[in-house]
């Protein structure tokens, strides 16, 4: 892998009027959450299992938008940089819904690169370099994907 690009987090997302916050769990439980078809989500995978949290399994990440602001869906889980990007797209402000500040995944992006591929490597790491260092990424960042 590569230098990482940049750290990104899956989060309960909730619609701004929504009568809970989300800080652990428990507070999904009785709830109906959306979640992507075929999509893993560790320690929920149970608690969907066990009928704790009633699991909303749709498709694409717009439907679990638009449920959620239809109100047929109390939450979903999301990602903090491709949940808005697709809110702007169905033409919906983010600012209608809350993502929570609790963290149910964190991850880091990078480039996968052939262990046969050492030069690229090395490109692509010093690329990212310097696009961290001269604050290029965080422009392409905030500008498409923020």
């Amino acid at each position: 892998f590569t230098d990482t690009l940049f750290k990104t987090e899956d989060v309960v997302i909730t619609r701004k009027n929504s009568n809970f916050v989300y800080t652990s769990p428990t507070d999904l439980h009785g709830k109906k959450v959306g979640t992507l078809s075929g999509y893993g989500y560790c320690d929920f995978d149970r608690l969907f299992a066990e009928g704790t949290i009633t699991a909303e399994p749709v498709a694409t990440h717009s439907q679990n938008i638009r449920k959620l602001h239809m109100g047929r869906i109390d939450a979903y889980l999301g990602n903090i940089h491709v949940s808005p990007y697709y809110m702007k797209q169905l033409g919906l402000d983010p600012q209608l819904f809350t993502l929570s500040t609790t963290s149910i995944f964190s991850f880091e992006l990078a480039f996968l690169v052939k262990n046969s591929k050492p030069q690229l490597l090395n490109d692509l790491n010093l690329f990212i370099q310097t696009i961290k260092t001269d604050g290029t990424l965080s422009q392409l960042v905030d500008k498409y994907i923020q």
